[in-house]
């Protein structure tokens, strides 16, 4: 029942876009939403960009007849409340009917709402229910969903599509990458660990990443490890391929960034059980299926750091390119991705982090390493053997964050930022 879950999933995804966009609205105010001149409405609900177009200054002119009937409706109910209050208060003390009063004036705002919320509720109550959504208005999309997932299932370009991209991660991506980090020695391992820690951060953080890696070595799980650390690369790998072309060009169009977003937030928000279920069903069960399920988990910080890193370069960088007389192309690729590139390798470290969260729940498609011992450990309830997996991921989320955060510090250095 996939639509059951896409349906829920859904529900998720789009609160959380609003909460996401009305966050950002209110730390960011549009500058279309400024007043052009004091002859222009100031509009209550649309964007202030509309100010010229009838059907939204009729549609905002309701609004403000409803918004001015309630604050007058409320005024003079806190007066009548504030009178009433007076005259009781003086049948038994004058002195205190005026201090009364004023008190009950001060709290306009709050009588005003409680006001309104009794209103509602006696509608509700007596005259029409209006807490419950309308039955009549309901729908699903749950049946839709099975049955476009059934035909893509049977399809058979769709197939011939799943088929090929399964051959080639696996052929060309993972399987070359298990094959060489599992067949290579141990000690090659470190050292090779060892001279890019050090070129990175230094001395103290490469001795540090020796010993993380052969802690796992220690553990009897440097196998599962460096399975782990293979599906990640390739994840990770996808990420970059995918969602730096993607966020160069959602910087460069901003019709491509809001088709973007919208597709952004939801593989971010939606439970990742909820397109584990489609993405088994097209690719089986098996290590590939793993790799594609974390590129969909992980992808969106990639595309959006890209994304920022663009947007916020100084906007004279364009004109010094083009003083030079660069190209479109040339000024991206030698002038700002350079400049953007702390900005790309934050996103690169999320990714990282990310697809080492999904790491514990691929094996539910068939995912390999650390995780799967996770989930063994789980079956047979040896609590021993699932912390030291446990601790493995966490060595290695250690190992790999650290690293990529120590390029981001490089490339900040070498910009002078």
């Amino acid at each position: 029942k996939v639509g059951w879950s896409v349906e829920g999933g859904l529900c998720i995804v789009f609160m959380a876009i609003i909460f996401d966009r009305l966050s950002l609205a209110m730390s960011h105010p549009k500058e279309s939403d400024v007043l052009k001149d004091n002859t222009e409405m100031k509009f209550r609900l649309l964007p202030q960009r509309l100010a010229q177009n009838k059907i939204a200054i009729f549609f905002e002119k309701m609004i403000d007849i409803i918004w001015v009937s309630v604050a007058v409706l409320g005024y003079y109910f806190v007066e009548s409340l504030a009178i009433l209050c007076e005259r009781l208060v003086k049948i038994f003390n004058k002195n205190h009917a005026l201090s009364i009063g004023i008190l009950v004036r001060s709290f306009r705002f709050l009588l005003s709402s409680l006001f309104v919320i009794i209103l509602v509720l006696i509608w509700d109550s007596w005259i029409m229910e209006i807490g419950y959504f309308p039955k009549d208005w309901q729908f699903t999309i749950r049946k839709p969903i099975d049955n476009a997932i059934d035909t893509l299932i049977v399809n058979p370009y769709f197939y011939g599509f799943t088929k090929g991209l399964k051959e080639f991660i696996f052929f060309y991506i993972l399987n070359p990458l298990e094959v060489f980090l599992i067949g290579l020695p141990w000690l090659f391992v470190l050292g090779a660990f060892f001279v890019i820690s050090f070129y990175s951060a230094g001395m103290i953080f490469a001795i540090i990443a020796v010993c993380l890696l052969f802690f796992t070595g220690l553990s009897g799980v440097w196998e599962l490890t460096m399975q782990t650390l293979a599906a990640i690369v390739a994840s990770v790998v996808v990420c970059v391929v995918i969602g730096l072309p993607l966020g160069i060009l959602a910087a460069y169009n901003k019709t491509v960034d809001n088709v973007v977003r919208p597709i952004l937030d939801t593989m971010q928000t939606m439970p990742a059980f909820v397109y584990l279920i489609p993405v088994l069903y097209f690719f089986g069960g098996n290590r590939v299926t793993a790799v594609i399920a974390t590129v969909i988990y992980a992808l969106p910080p990639m595309v959006r750091m890209t994304n920022l890193g663009l947007r916020e370069l100084p906007k004279q960088i364009n004109e010094v390119s083009d003083s030079f007389g660069s190209t479109e192309i040339q000024s991206l690729i030698k002038v700002k991705l350079p400049m953007a590139s702390p900005s790309i390798m934050l996103g690169v470290n999320q990714a990282v982090i990310m697809a080492l969260a999904m790491q514990v729940i691929t094996p539910l498609i068939a995912g390999e390493g650390l995780g799967k011992e996770v989930f063994r450990a789980m079956e047979t309830a040896d609590t021993g053997r699932g912390l030291i997996a446990g601790i493995g991921i966490v060595l290695l989320a250690i190992l790999l964050d650290r690293l990529t955060q120590a390029w981001t510090v490089n490339q900040r250095k070498a910009l002078g930022l």
